[in-house]
């Protein structure tokens, strides 16, 4: 099974920790990294190829929450699931604002560790149907112009018999148009005389 891998876009240290332990805790064969900011944070997630994004709301709102479209404006990243940490008495209206510019979901201080790594879990699914129906979708497409250029060869194939008999079409019209005489006279002598229908 593929490695999980985790981009966190941390808050504060303390925040990080407290989400590396529970990550550890209960996916301890998932790949954790770290990026300060949300343009680190693009250049991490295309380098580590991450599954899921764990950005903290302070990041996450600056700039009116430019990270979530930066990821999702990009077309290797914006298949990745995010979710902002997000303090548990936050606003409505900043969490409508998340959801509309992109973000897949919120994890809530303090932490409940299985909440978090129930979230995470179905971020990693999500992530992985995902790759899943694009790897099945390059397949197609790779099926599909393989029956193109399959059928583009017949295609040249059949021009180019007609070609050939074209040609060799004009060639017998211009042999019965030199010599028309010199034919019929081999064949009466070949015959015995002129030719007789029975």
């Amino acid at each position: 099974m593929k490695q999980l891998k985790i981009l966190i876009i941390p808050g504060d240290r303390s925040d990080l920790k407290l989400l590396k332990t529970t990550i550890v805790k209960y996916m301890p064969d998932a790949r954790v990294f770290t990026a300060p900011d949300s343009c680190e944070g693009l250049d991490k997630a295309r380098a580590e190829d991450a599954d899921v994004i764990l950005a903290d709301q302070a990041i996450a709102i600056a700039d009116d929450f430019s990270l979530c479209r930066n990821f999702k404006g990009d077309k290797y990243l914006q298949g990745i699931p995010t979710l902002i940490i997000m303090d548990s008495l936050s606003d409505g209206q900043v969490r409508e604002k998340a959801l509309k510019a992109g973000a897949d979901g919120f994890v809530y201080r303090p932490y409940d560790d299985l909440e978090l790594f129930s979230r995470i879990q179905i971020m990693a699914r999500l992530r992985s149907a995902q790759r899943l129906a694009q790897a099945e979708e390059k397949h197609h497409h790779e099926e599909l112009q393989h029956s193109i250029r399959d059928l583009q060869q017949e295609m040249q194939a059949c021009r180019d018999e007609t070609e050939i008999l074209r040609k060799n079409e004009q060639r017998l019209q211009s042999i019965f148009r030199v010599a028309p005489t010199g034919i019929g006279s081999a064949f009466y002598r070949k015959s015995g005389g002129p030719f007789k229908p029975r």
